[in-house]
């Protein structure tokens, strides 16, 4: 059989021609998209929305083979989008001076949080270790003898500190969220606001020779839970789940606030 190699290069050229048409087409949705997302204040970045997407893409295929490949030209596809919604939303300014990490006790802040310091290339602060240094004394040691007022005290002094820092990701306690002083020091123009969530089951594991004063057993993790979801919910810039590996999760958060690195 002849191959045509000339006919077959006009067939590329006709279908890249079609591919272009429907990119222009695809991201001008996405600008409709980021409109809405800026004007209902919702995060650029769905993960599981996008992840559900590329499941969805790939189950259409008709040749198996080529899943890995169409799997990286959406997650590709994705960055871009997420890119131009960034831009021109300015939802994400360019210069990242602080990432911020809140969530739950036992959500992996502190250990995500190194990693992610390490890839970004800035440093490292631990709001939790801050306050021991000042105070001390451990924080178990803080609640049981000055009380939960006290630490308070203390955990708005760090605050403010490290709220001036420059390249730095900082790992704030579960409990930084219940105060609105405190999160309007930490919820600037040249910081990230990111909610570390992991599933409950994984957290009530790590709760195993733990010693943290507000969140002693399942049930009263639970119940932390209810109660300070909705602020996580309200401060973040974006969520991102804490499962697998703890550098593809920082690779995740990079990704997510559209830093470079």
């Amino acid at each position: 059989m002849t191959v045509d190699i000339k006919a077959l290069r006009l067939e590329i050229d006709r279908i890249d021609a079609e591919l272009i048409r429907l990119f222009e087409l695809r991201m001008q949705t996405v600008r409709k998209v980021g409109e809405y997302k800026q004007t209902h204040k919702m995060p650029v970045l769905d993960i599981s929305r996008e992840e559900e997407v590329i499941r969805n893409r790939v189950r259409c295929l008709s040749d198996a083979t080529l899943a890995d490949p169409l799997k990286k030209f959406f997650q590709n596809l994705m960055h871009l989008s997420r890119q131009l919604q960034q831009s021109e939303t300015q939802a994400f300014p360019r210069k990242i001076e602080r990432i911020v990490l809140i969530g739950m006790p036992t959500s992996g802040k502190s250990t995500l949080g190194k990693r992610l310091a390490r890839i970004a290339g800035m440093g490292f602060l631990d709001t939790d270790a801050l306050i021991e240094s000042l105070a001390g004394t451990k924080i178990p040691e803080i609640f049981r003898t000055r009380g939960e007022q006290e630490f308070r005290s203390l955990e708005s002094s760090v605050v403010r500190a490290v709220s001036t820092a420059s390249r730095c990701v900082i790992a704030t306690g579960g409990g930084v969220v219940l105060s609105k002083e405190n999160m309007a020091k930490l919820k600037t123009p040249e910081s990230r606001i990111v909610w570390i969530h992991r599933p409950m089951e994984a957290m009530i594991r790590a709760l195993d020779g733990d010693s943290r004063p507000l969140a002693l057993t399942a049930e009263a993790l639970k119940k932390l839970n209810r109660e300070r979801l909705p602020l996580y919910r309200q401060y973040q810039d974006v969520e991102v789940e804490n499962t697998g590996d703890p550098d593809e999760v920082a690779k995740k958060i990079i990704l997510a606030i559209g830093m470079a690195v």
